[in-house]
């Protein structure tokens, strides 16, 4: 279950949507300059970025559905943590809840989504 563990971290750091979106954005600004020779030569019209935008904003759910499923979950829980980042950080599995951690914004109020019980397994939080 410790795949199941990994996934929520992920999905709650490095994959949530706004840090996906703002990577789209930060990439496009890069290659804007290359779009237009692209389009003109492929005659692809195309809806980048907005297309990996919308799907970067629908993935996380649909994935939470099939892990649910897949692996008979008891759903999703909401966790939200507020601290005091002089006082310590807090861990969630493999997350440390400091500033300057991928996905981590505010150390402060860190909310995330994590999976309620694997059937006869531990897989929730640690």
């Amino acid at each position: 279950m410790q795949f199941i563990s990994a996934f929520a971290d992920s999905m709650n750091t490095i994959f949530e949507p706004d840090r996906v979106n703002q990577a789209i954005d930060d990439l496009y600004t890069l290659i804007q300059s290359e779009i237009r020779e692209h389009r003109e030569r492929w005659q692809n019209g195309g809806q980048y970025p907005q297309f990996m935008k919308d799907f970067a904003d629908e993935r996380l759910q649909q994935m939470q559905r099939h892990i649910v499923v897949q692996f008979k979950l008891g759903g999703i829980a909401q966790v939200t943590l507020n601290t005091d980042p002089s006082r310590g950080y807090v861990r969630i599995n493999s997350v440390d809840i400091q500033k300057g951690k991928p996905g981590i914004d505010n150390p402060r109020s860190f909310q995330g989504q994590y999976f309620r019980t694997c059937g006869d397994y531990r897989c929730g939080l640690s």
